[in-house]
Order: C-alpha cells, then sequence, then structure tokens
C-alpha cells in the first residue's frame, strides 16, 4: 500500500490594499468688494437782497413807474426806497399778510425791508397811495422761477372776420338768385374767404375798384384765403370761375368810446361801458384836477393836472371785464366790458 502524501502548499495570497486616497481640494477665493460712496455737497442758498427803486406817488404819477412785479426767492429780503422829493408826503407798504413798512414821512433815500419766507404771490400797495402797487412773486430756491404775470389789458390785436362763400349762396331751386355776400370789418381786420363747396373757386378783384385781395382757384371745399385791410372802403370781389358770385366788404374806421374824466364823473353810469376786442376807450379831461386812469396791470394814462378837454386812449385787444379808476381820486372808476368781435 503506497500512501500518499500530499503537501499542502499554502499560498497566502497577498491581497495589496490601494492605499492611495485621493483628498479633494477644494480652493475658496475670497474677493472682498470696497464700496465707495459718493458725498453730493449741496450749496446752500444765500439770500439776497432784491430793491424796488422809485417807491414814490411822483413816479407813479407821470408814468414812469407802473404796476411793480418782483421776483424773489424764499428768504430773499426786498427793500423799498423811497423817492419823493416832496418832504411831509407818507408812504408806507401794506400786504394782505402783513404791513411791510409803517406810513411814515421820510426824505427820498429812506428804505425799508421785508423778508419773505413762504413761497407764493403777495400784492402790496402804499397805505396812502393805492395806486402805489405790485406784488412779489416768491418761489422755492431751486424751483423753476414764476412766469412773469400776463398784461392785465393786452394792446389791442386785430380780429379775424370769416366770410363763408360757396354755390349756394347764389344758387337756389328756381336758379340765379342775384345774391351779393356783404361782409363787415374794421381797418386791421384780416377777412378770410372759406368755400364751402368741392367747386373749383377763388377770389379776384372787380375792375375798378379797390384792391380786396386775391385767392387762387383751388378746389375746396375748406379751402380758404385771407387778406387784411389796413384803409376804410368798400373792396368788391367775384370769383373768376363762377362770376356771379360776388360780394363786398365794407371797412371802417374803429370805433372809440368817450367817457367824460373827472371828479364831476363820480358814479356817473357812463363810466361802465360794453366794446368789442380791438375797440378803444377814450377818457377825456373834463377838469384840471391831478387825474389818471389805472388798472391793477399798471397806468393807462398818466396822472397829471391836464387842461380841460384833454384825451388819453387805450384800445382793448382781450375780452374780459376790466375795473379802472383815477389813481388820486379812486372813488371816480368805471367798468370796461370787453366782449368777443362780433
Amino acid at each position: 500500500t503506497t500512501k500518499a502524501t500530499t503537501k499542502a502548499t499554502t499560498t497566502a495570497a497577498t491581497t495589496t490594499k490601494a492605499a492611495t486616497t485621493t483628498k479633494p481640494t477644494t480652493t475658496t477665493k475670497i474677493t472682498t468688494t470696497k464700496a465707495t460712496t459718493t458725498t453730493t455737497t449741496t450749496t446752500a442758498y444765500k439770500p439776497k437782497e432784491i430793491v424796488v427803486p422809485n417807491w414814490g406817488a411822483l413816479p407813479f404819477m407821470t408814468g414812469q413807474t407802473a404796476f411793480i412785479e418782483v421776483h424773489a426767492n424764499v428768504g430773499d429780503k426786498v427793500t423799498w426806497i423811497w423817492s419823493d422829493p416832496i418832504p411831509g408826503i407818507m408812504h408806507g407798504v401794506f400786504g394782505i399778510d402783513a404791513e411791510y413798512c409803517p406810513l411814515v414821512a421820510q426824505a427820498a433815500g429812506f428804505n425799508c425791508s421785508w423778508v419773505f419766507s413762504a413761497p407764493g404771490e403777495f400784492p402790496f400797495a402804499c397805505q396812502d397811495h393805492w395806486f402805489m402797487a405790485g406784488k412779489v412773486v416768491v418761489s422755492t430756491p431751486g424751483s423753476a422761477p414764476s412766469p412773469a404775470a400776463a398784461q392785465a389789458v393786452p394792446a389791442s390785436t386785430a380780429a379775424e372776420v370769416l366770410v363763408p362763400i360757396g354755390l349756394t349762396d347764389f344758387v337756389g331751386p328756381t336758379g340765379f338768385n342775384g345774391n351779393i355776400i356783404q361782409a363787415h370789418a374794421y381797418v386791421g381786420d384780416t377777412v378770410t374767404f372759406v368755400f364751402t363747396d368741392p367747386g373749383l373757386h377763388g377770389i379776384s378783384t372787380l375792375p375798378g375798384t379797390a384792391q380786396v385781395g386775391t385767392c387762387e382757384v383751388t378746389a375746396g371745399p375748406g379751402h380758404n384765403c385771407s387778406t387784411v385791410y389796413n384803409a376804410p372802403g368798400a373792396y368788391s370781389f367775384f370769383c373768376p370761375v363762377h362770376s356771379f358770385m360776388q360780394g363786398v366788404v365794407h371797412v371802417y374806421n374803429r370805433p372809440a368810446t368817450t367817457i367824460a374824466w373827472g371828479w364831476a364823473s363820480k358814479g356817473a353810469a357812463g363810466n361802465d361801458v360794453t366794446i368789442s376786442v380791438g375797440d378803444s376807450v377814450t377818457w377825456s379831461w373834463t377838469d384840471t384836477l391831478p387825474q389818471g386812469v389805472q388798472t391793477s396791470a399798471g397806468l393807462l394814462c398818466a396822472v397829471l393836472a391836464f387842461s380841460s378837454g384833454h384825451t388819453c386812449t387805450h384800445s382793448f385787444g382781450q375780452a374780459g371785464t376790466y375795473f379802472y379808476a383815477d389813481p388820486y381820486f379812486p372813488e371816480v372808476n368805471g367798468t370796461i366790458t370787453v366782449t368777443p368781435h362780433a
């Protein structure tokens, strides 16, 4: 018996442990931003002094000074300087909110001031001579300045007179009606011919008549042309395409309304008048007292001792109601009502 001897050879398996450990590396970059602060320096408003010269009755009475308008900022000082060369005349400055300067008799050169601390419009006048008047317009520093006040009694502006014209004005159901258009205007007015139908029309002057202005032949409706009349007269015209389309523009001198002006005019019914835009009013002196005509806009007629018969005229170019008075004798007053041009 053969005993097989088996040698068991044990091979120790050596296991190599991969001991390679990869450690992730995270790099954090910290960026520091430096905040920049910009400081804007605002320069504080420095109040200023605004001088109102010629604060006296004489400049107003002679027309050298009219309604005074002063523009200022909050904090500004307004200074009125007395100017009357005649000693003993009392002047002051009175406002709606306060008495800016007390009523005193001071020689020319004396002055008085007031600081305005709030925005707004502040009317003022002399306590003893109400025709010495004006207003202070106060704005906040840095704001847009207030626009100048519109003239309360605007200068005369000519009116526009519209003259519609078309075939139906001359042709009726039974044929031609023989119509002639009659238009009326004042010297200086603009007359505008407006064609009312789609036909070809124009405006020409009749031979031997004053020049009326012309319109080229164009298809309407709505076509129009204008001319200004600078002299009174009768201006005949016709359409060169349709000779039966004829008319006349009657131009007149602008009327003037006369108001008797004097101490005797106190309370007179004739002081209240109604006129049209562009019309004139004439004040005719009836005595030798110092008188004038004033509205809130200032003097229309200077205050002087004119002889009886002296006149002063003003044209009104905007519809409205205007109160007026004698600045020296405010009891003498009236109202002018200006209506749109007819």
